[in-house]
């Protein structure tokens, strides 16, 4: 089983935008600080095709001013750049090689707490999906029947529980039953995670993944930056 949240990292364009001094170096000078940011090759005509394209597919134009009014666009660059695409192209390997099964999921569940403690903003963010598999008793409280967090809970440990038994996560009993598929290649569904289930067809997010796998095909070199 493997997966990706809705909003990942997210949190790191908010952390650039609350440095004005930064924001402002990263807006008029992207080609030299995207690379670095979103870790791919530093200098030359790849690199700078590569930050043009991003810069106009996230932001909708090569002049639109990276600030506040884009935060959320700029979080999702950081989320598909370090997570989301990297996650949905590890799984289409796998799935493609290996015997093995590969189930992908979609945490989409904005509940009261993040992994990190009760949440202060929307969205769903990296290792959110713990709350409801592991404890957490540095950071969040014991849940019980009652609390709205039960259902999710119990459909998710029923999930992991019997995929580390048998191999396959489906459950016959499961209330708000699908069958989980798994990945096959060139055929790929994922299960949508809230506080109900949903099979959807393809991998998440598609129009911005095409993006990244034009910019970074499979059957390109693999390299990675740092």
């Amino acid at each position: 089983i493997t997966g990706v949240t809705s909003n990942e990292i997210s949190f790191r364009g908010d952390f650039l935008l609350r440095n004005p001094e930064w924001a402002e170096k990263f807006n008029n000078d992207f080609l030299r600080y995207a690379p670095v940011e979103f870790q791919y090759e530093r200098s030359g005509p790849t690199s700078i095709r590569i930050s043009n394209a991003i810069r106009k597919f996230y932001f909708g134009s090569l002049n639109k001013t990276i600030d506040n009014s884009t935060e959320e666009q700029l979080g999702q660059i950081y989320a598909d750049a370090h997570i989301i695409f990297p996650g949905v192209q590890t799984a289409k390997l796998i799935a493609a090689k290996s015997s093995a099964p590969v189930y992908f999921y979609l945490f989409d569940y904005s509940g009261r707490y993040t992994s990190r403690g009760p949440r202060e903003k929307p969205g769903v963010l990296h290792s959110d999906e713990l709350v409801y598999l592991l404890e957490n008793n540095l950071f969040l409280p014991q849940f019980n029947a009652t609390d709205p967090e039960a259902t999710t809970i119990n459909l998710m440990t029923s999930l992991w529980s019997n995929f580390a038994s048998t191999g396959n996560p489906n459950i016959r009993n499961i209330r708000n039953r699908v069958e989980w598929k798994k990945l096959r290649k060139g055929h790929y569904a994922y299960l949508r995670i809230r506080d109900t289930l949903n099979l959807k067809d393809g991998l998440p997010f598609p129009a911005r993944m095409s993006l990244w796998e034009s910019l970074f095909p499979l059957s390109g070199p693999r390299q990675i930056f740092f």
